[in-house]
């Protein structure tokens, strides 16, 4: 078996739990995890990552949902470290979605942080858009960024059809 890593994870639970509810409690994730075609041992190596998935890092504030403000008037500067496994693009899409309101400093720092707990090289943007979405998933408050998110790669989605 390939040597599966933590986005192959996020990927896995997206797909097989997007119909189900998923649970707030690290025990019953690891169990339900572990009934699963993903080796025990995988899990059990990766379940400090897992399990703080879904736990709130942010606090709860309703002033993402309830006023847009202005777009930053600031840049983020990446170390070198983000700055080789963040590329050009993602990093340019971060910023797109901070100027159109959909992120703030808050929640793309702490996706920039989940990124770089990634054991990966460079992350594509494929990878960085399904980060944003489990991130903006499992934050209180940010729950119109997660439709707006949804809506913005619906339409992206159903561009490539059309063309």
């Amino acid at each position: 078996m390939k040597k599966a890593n933590k986005l192959t994870t996020f990927l896995y639970l997206v797909e097989e739990e997007s119909d189900e509810e998923l649970s707030l409690e690290p025990e019953e994730d690891s169990s339900k995890l572990a009934k699963t075609p993903i080796k025990h041992k995988f899990i059990s190596a990766n379940e400090p990552w897992l399990t703080a998935m879904p736990l709130p890092l942010l606090e709860a504030t309703d002033q993402h949902q309830s006023e847009q403000p202005d777009p930053p008037k600031t840049v983020r500067i990446y170390s070198p470290q983000e700055a080789i496994k963040i590329g050009i693009e993602c990093q340019g899409f971060l910023l797109l979605l901070e100027r159109i309101g959909i992120l703030d400093m808050p929640i793309r720092e702490l996706i920039i942080e989940r990124i770089m707990d990634l054991e990966i090289q460079e992350l594509e943007l494929e990878q960085l858009k399904l980060v944003i979405l489990v991130e903006l998933f499992n934050q209180p408050g940010y729950e119109t960024a997660f439709a707006q998110m949804e809506n913005l790669l619906q339409r992206e989605h159903n561009q490539h059809f059309l063309h």
